[in-house]
């Protein structure tokens, strides 16, 4: 069993603090004075895009769709460079545009920004996308499950990981070219996740080169020859589901104490072990019908043996995936599971048997270490060679994992993007001082900063400040553990 160890002096974590809590007063000086909340390089609305960012214009835009004025089909695409965001939209604001000859037009491109401070969040993102001063926190929430988010994965690595995109619709635009739908779980004690949606069930970004492995491998890998089922629930209607549906699964004793789980555990290597039962603390718990506790079975003693025994352990308990592992993201009824068990047992491959478990009712959460089984019997060569390599091999993940894929030529960046060259610097004025901005020439990449963003003002923004400094806190430490 491996024990989290804190990495990091205490001057290192006294220092973090401090830097922390100086952004934070930073920002709440910033909304109380009304002043703009960040600095931007660059509020873009010139066709050719930014300067220096053509392979993320081509990206954005073949994501990101047809342009619109409608604020209710907002898409955005993030991507960082050098620790600076970089955000390409498809609408189009509404404003009059002045070129340095004097002409005067309306605006018809859709606007990208490029931003280096880091006090903006993603509603001030959307704000000043919108190009509309008056857009509060209260509106953001209200639009937020109407607009979708294609989000690099390498913002993961940066400081711009903690956006909180609240409850707008979030992909993943992997490093492969997989474009993957993900969703947010919030677990007890008030953590929360965003985890890649797989089909019906899903997977950890944090693991996902592993996850693509073995996904690869499981397209038609076929399950071993034993599936055992483990209940630790005194659920009548549980156990007469289970012996009606799963009897050829089941293992139809009581089991009271954690010497018996390990024991059935390392009595047939090479199997798939499904643990059922309620889960709280760290481990399952058993009472009795007087509510007296009768067996606590740790998660991480049950995965150290399962590891040990060569057996893919899939645990099924209330939110017993909210400690990085495999298992339920959710709460669920432990007879609606036995049902759900009933079909996966007759799967014939690993896909058929998770997406079986899978559902509206259970989040279930795969981990690579359920597979361990059948790794055990597949010569890794082979399977970097038949299942992970190869031109076809995108395409297959992206139909096992529900998502699409972005052209191999936009991922090598070799699509034509519309020309950006230099231009000449922007006239002098801020975005939104008045209905007319300035613009460089047609078909000019923008290169100076042409304004400042808008920032998220009043006591809502304070408040969010003060969210994002405490996500951010808690993201270190979950960083230096493990």
């Amino acid at each position: 069993m491996r024990v989290p160890v804190a990495k990091g002096s205490i001057k290192e974590r006294m220092e973090l603090q401090v830097r922390n809590w100086l952004w934070f007063l930073g920002v709440a000086a910033t909304v109380l004075v009304g002043a703009p909340a960040a600095r931007a390089d660059m509020i873009c609305r010139s066709p050719g895009g930014i300067a220096g960012f053509s392979n993320e214009f081509a990206m954005g835009k073949r994501l990101v769709g047809r342009n619109t004025s409608e604020v209710d089909q907002l898409r955005i695409y993030l991507t960082t460079r050098d620790e600076k965001l970089y955000a390409h939209s498809n609408f189009v604001t509404d404003i009059l545009i002045e070129d340095h000859d004097g002409h005067v037009e309306r605006n018809t491109v859709p606007t990208k920004l490029l931003v280096e401070s880091q006090v903006i969040d993603f509603p001030a993102v959307v704000k000043n996308v919108l190009g509309d001063e008056s857009f509060t926190i209260g509106d953001f929430r209200k639009l937020a499950p109407n607009i979708v988010v294609y989000v690099d994965d390498a913002v993961s690595a940066t400081r711009w990981r903690v956006l909180d995109y609240e409850r707008a619709q979030v992909n993943l635009v992997t490093h492969d070219g997989l474009v993957l739908r993900t969703r947010e779980f919030r677990f007890p004690g008030g953590d929360s996740e965003r985890l890649i949606n797989v089909g019906e069930f899903y997977a950890r970004r944090s693991n996902y080169s592993e996850v693509r492995t073995s996904l690869a491998m499981l397209v038609s890998a076929e399950l071993p020859v034993r599936v055992k089922i483990l209940p630790l629930t005194t659920n009548v209607a549980t156990w007469r589901e289970l012996r009606a549906n799963a009897s050829s699964a089941l293992v139809d004793e009581p089991l009271r104490s954690l010497e018996g789980i390990e024991r059935e555990l390392r009595r047939d290597p090479g199997a798939v072990v499904v643990v059922l039962g309620h889960f709280e603390n760290g481990a399952f718990v058993l009472r009795d019908a007087a509510g007296r506790q009768v067996l606590s079975a740790s998660l991480d003693a049950l995965f150290a043996t399962a590891l040990e025994a060569g057996v893919g352990l899939i645990p099924l308990g209330c939110y017993t995936a909210a400690r990085g592992r495999g298992g339920s993201a959710t709460r669920f009824n432990t007879l609606n599971a036995a049902k759900r068990l009933g079909n996966a047992v007759k799967a014939k491959t690993y896909i058929d048997m998770f997406s079986s478990i899978g559902g509206d009712d259970l989040a279930f959460v795969f981990d690579p270490q359920m597979t361990v089984s059948m790794r055990t019997k597949v010569k890794q060569s082979v399977v970097f060679d038949g299942y992970a390599t190869g031109s076809g091999s995108i395409a297959r993940l992206a139909f096992i994992m529900g998502a699409s894929a972005v052209p191999k030529a936009v991922m090598d960046s070799q699509i034509e993007s519309e020309p950006v060259v230099a231009a000449p610097a922007p006239l002098p004025v801020r975005a939104g001082d008045s209905p007319t901005e300035s613009k460089a020439e047609t078909n000019s990449g923008c290169r100076a900063d042409s304004g400042e963003l808008w920032g998220m003002s009043g006591a809502a923004a304070i408040i969010g400040a003060a969210t994002i400094a405490r996500r951010r806190r808690k993201r270190a430490q979950q960083e230096d553990r493990w």
